[in-house]
Protein backbone atom coordinates (compact mmCIF):
# COMPACT_ATOMS: atom_id res chain seq x y z
CA UNK A 1 0.00 0.00 0.00
CA UNK A 2 2.99 2.81 0.92
CA UNK A 3 4.64 1.63 -2.02
CA UNK A 4 1.33 2.33 -4.24
CA UNK A 5 1.16 5.87 -2.91
CA UNK A 6 4.71 6.47 -3.18
CA UNK A 7 4.45 5.90 -6.65
CA UNK A 8 1.28 7.24 -7.30
CA UNK A 9 2.79 10.54 -5.27
CA UNK A 10 6.04 10.26 -7.61
CA UNK A 11 4.37 10.03 -10.98
CA UNK A 12 1.80 12.98 -10.12
CA UNK A 13 4.97 15.01 -9.47
CA UNK A 14 5.97 14.25 -12.78
CA UNK A 15 2.94 15.46 -14.28
CA UNK A 16 1.84 11.65 -15.36
CA UNK A 17 4.45 11.41 -17.55
CA UNK A 18 5.75 8.35 -17.29
CA UNK A 19 9.06 8.90 -20.16
CA UNK A 20 10.44 11.31 -17.42
CA UNK A 21 10.67 8.75 -15.07
CA UNK A 22 13.19 6.82 -17.03
CA UNK A 23 16.03 8.83 -15.68
CA UNK A 24 15.09 7.47 -12.35
CA UNK A 25 14.86 3.75 -13.63
CA UNK A 26 18.18 4.06 -15.50
CA UNK A 27 19.80 5.53 -12.31
CA UNK A 28 18.19 2.51 -10.30
CA UNK A 29 18.88 0.31 -12.23
CA UNK A 30 22.71 0.88 -13.01
CA UNK A 31 23.37 1.92 -9.37
CA UNK A 32 22.23 -1.82 -8.47
CA UNK A 33 24.37 -3.32 -11.45
CA UNK A 34 27.51 -1.33 -10.19
CA UNK A 35 27.25 -2.32 -6.56
CA UNK A 36 26.02 -5.90 -7.46
CA UNK A 37 29.92 -6.25 -9.65
CA UNK A 38 31.48 -4.05 -6.82
CA UNK A 39 30.31 -6.78 -4.43
CA UNK A 40 31.77 -9.67 -6.34
CA UNK A 41 34.81 -8.14 -6.92
CA UNK A 42 35.12 -7.63 -3.11
CA UNK A 43 34.09 -11.52 -2.91
CA UNK A 44 36.76 -12.46 -5.76
CA UNK A 45 39.42 -10.33 -3.11
CA UNK A 46 38.50 -12.74 -0.55
CA UNK A 47 38.22 -15.53 -2.56
CA UNK A 48 40.99 -18.40 -2.84
CA UNK A 49 39.51 -20.23 -5.56
CA UNK A 50 41.81 -21.01 -8.66
CA UNK A 51 39.48 -18.95 -10.77
CA UNK A 52 39.30 -16.06 -8.95
CA UNK A 53 41.12 -13.62 -10.27
CA UNK A 54 39.93 -14.21 -13.87
CA UNK A 55 35.88 -13.42 -11.91
CA UNK A 56 37.51 -10.67 -9.91
CA UNK A 57 38.56 -9.10 -13.82
CA UNK A 58 35.46 -9.32 -15.17
CA UNK A 59 33.75 -8.05 -12.26
CA UNK A 60 36.02 -5.33 -11.92
CA UNK A 61 35.30 -4.90 -15.89
CA UNK A 62 31.64 -5.13 -15.34
CA UNK A 63 31.78 -2.70 -11.89
CA UNK A 64 33.51 0.10 -14.23
CA UNK A 65 31.55 -0.41 -17.11
CA UNK A 66 28.26 -0.19 -15.15
CA UNK A 67 29.85 2.66 -13.01
CA UNK A 68 30.92 4.86 -15.77
CA UNK A 69 27.34 4.70 -17.05
CA UNK A 70 25.84 5.28 -14.01
CA UNK A 71 27.88 8.58 -14.46
CA UNK A 72 27.19 9.23 -17.50
CA UNK A 73 23.11 8.95 -17.04
CA UNK A 74 23.51 10.98 -13.63
CA UNK A 75 25.28 13.76 -15.12
CA UNK A 76 22.89 13.73 -18.64
CA UNK A 77 19.77 13.72 -17.06
CA UNK A 78 20.45 15.27 -13.84
CA UNK A 79 17.78 18.23 -14.49
CA UNK A 80 15.57 16.05 -16.38
CA UNK A 81 15.09 14.55 -12.59
CA UNK A 82 18.09 12.12 -12.08
CA UNK A 83 18.79 15.07 -9.07
CA UNK A 84 15.85 12.82 -7.36
CA UNK A 85 17.43 9.54 -7.05
CA UNK A 86 20.69 11.13 -6.63
CA UNK A 87 19.68 12.74 -3.48
CA UNK A 88 17.16 10.39 -1.85
CA UNK A 89 19.08 7.14 -2.63
CA UNK A 90 22.44 7.69 -0.29
CA UNK A 91 20.46 8.92 2.74
CA UNK A 92 18.76 5.30 2.23
CA UNK A 93 22.57 3.66 2.06
CA UNK A 94 23.36 5.38 5.16
CA UNK A 95 20.17 4.41 7.50
CA UNK A 96 20.95 0.70 5.86
CA UNK A 97 24.89 0.34 7.10
CA UNK A 98 23.59 1.99 10.33
CA UNK A 99 21.34 -0.58 11.04
CA UNK A 100 23.67 -3.48 10.34
CA UNK A 101 25.92 -1.73 12.42
CA UNK A 102 23.99 -1.61 15.62
CA UNK A 103 22.69 -5.00 14.59
CA UNK A 104 26.42 -6.48 14.84
CA UNK A 105 27.20 -4.24 18.23
CA UNK A 106 23.85 -6.22 19.61
CA UNK A 107 24.76 -9.83 18.51
CA UNK A 108 28.24 -8.43 19.47
CA UNK A 109 26.85 -7.36 23.07
CA UNK A 110 24.19 -10.49 23.42
CA UNK A 111 26.81 -13.13 22.59
CA UNK A 112 27.11 -16.00 24.91
CA UNK A 113 30.59 -17.66 25.19
CA UNK A 114 31.72 -21.14 26.44
CA UNK A 115 29.13 -23.98 27.72
CA UNK A 116 26.21 -23.63 29.07
CA UNK A 117 26.04 -23.63 32.93
CA UNK A 118 24.03 -26.27 34.13
CA UNK A 119 24.75 -25.69 38.25
CA UNK A 120 22.37 -24.11 40.54
CA UNK A 121 19.44 -25.10 38.61
CA UNK A 122 16.35 -24.07 40.30
CA UNK A 123 12.62 -25.33 39.21
CA UNK A 124 10.88 -22.35 38.28
CA UNK A 125 7.15 -21.06 39.53
CA UNK A 126 4.53 -21.62 36.51
CA UNK A 127 1.74 -19.29 36.66
CA UNK A 128 -0.53 -19.74 33.92
CA UNK A 129 -3.63 -17.01 33.20
CA UNK A 130 -6.58 -18.93 32.24
CA UNK A 131 -10.24 -17.45 31.17
CA UNK A 132 -11.63 -20.81 31.56
CA UNK A 133 -10.94 -24.38 32.10
CA UNK A 134 -11.05 -25.92 28.52
CA UNK A 135 -8.53 -28.36 26.56
CA UNK A 136 -6.16 -25.63 26.08
CA UNK A 137 -6.08 -24.83 29.82
CA UNK A 138 -5.36 -28.22 30.53
CA UNK A 139 -2.70 -29.43 28.06
CA UNK A 140 -1.06 -25.67 29.83
CA UNK A 141 -1.36 -27.23 33.49
CA UNK A 142 -0.55 -30.76 32.02
CA UNK A 143 2.75 -29.05 30.43
CA UNK A 144 3.56 -26.89 33.48
CA UNK A 145 3.38 -30.25 36.10
CA UNK A 146 6.09 -31.44 33.72
CA UNK A 147 8.38 -28.26 34.88
CA UNK A 148 7.74 -27.37 37.71
CA UNK A 149 5.89 -28.59 41.67
CA UNK A 150 4.88 -25.00 42.29
CA UNK A 151 2.38 -24.34 39.74
CA UNK A 152 -0.37 -21.75 40.11
CA UNK A 153 -3.45 -21.33 37.86
CA UNK A 154 -5.19 -17.95 37.55
CA UNK A 155 -8.49 -18.08 36.19
CA UNK A 156 -9.31 -14.19 34.32
CA UNK A 157 -13.02 -13.44 35.14
CA UNK A 158 -14.74 -10.67 33.28
CA UNK A 159 -17.94 -11.74 34.87
CA UNK A 160 -18.34 -13.49 37.84
CA UNK A 161 -18.09 -16.88 36.04
CA UNK A 162 -15.66 -19.81 37.92
CA UNK A 163 -13.82 -23.19 36.95
CA UNK A 164 -16.11 -24.93 38.88
CA UNK A 165 -13.39 -26.05 41.59
CA UNK A 166 -13.26 -24.11 44.59
CA UNK A 167 -9.91 -21.78 44.01
CA UNK A 168 -7.22 -22.55 46.71
CA UNK A 169 -6.75 -18.25 46.64
CA UNK A 170 -9.06 -15.73 45.48
CA UNK A 171 -7.94 -12.10 44.67
CA UNK A 172 -9.54 -9.13 43.31
CA UNK A 173 -7.81 -8.43 40.12
CA UNK A 174 -6.81 -5.07 39.11
CA UNK A 175 -7.53 -5.58 35.30
CA UNK A 176 -10.93 -7.23 33.83
CA UNK A 177 -8.63 -8.91 30.95
CA UNK A 178 -5.61 -9.40 30.54
CA UNK A 179 -4.86 -6.57 27.44
CA UNK A 180 -7.07 -3.57 28.98
CA UNK A 181 -5.19 -0.84 30.80
CA UNK A 182 -6.06 0.19 34.26
CA UNK A 183 -8.89 2.80 34.17
CA UNK A 184 -8.75 5.82 35.91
Amino acid sequence: MILAVLSGALLAGFGGRTDRLIPLFAIGAFLAFTLSQLGMVFHWLRSREAHAMRSLALNGLGACATGITLLVVAVSKFTAGAWLTIVVIPPFVFLFLWIRKRQRRMENETAAEGPLDLTRLEKPIVVIPIRRLNRVARNAIRLALTLSDEVYVVQILAESASLGVSPSQKTEAIYRKITDRRSS
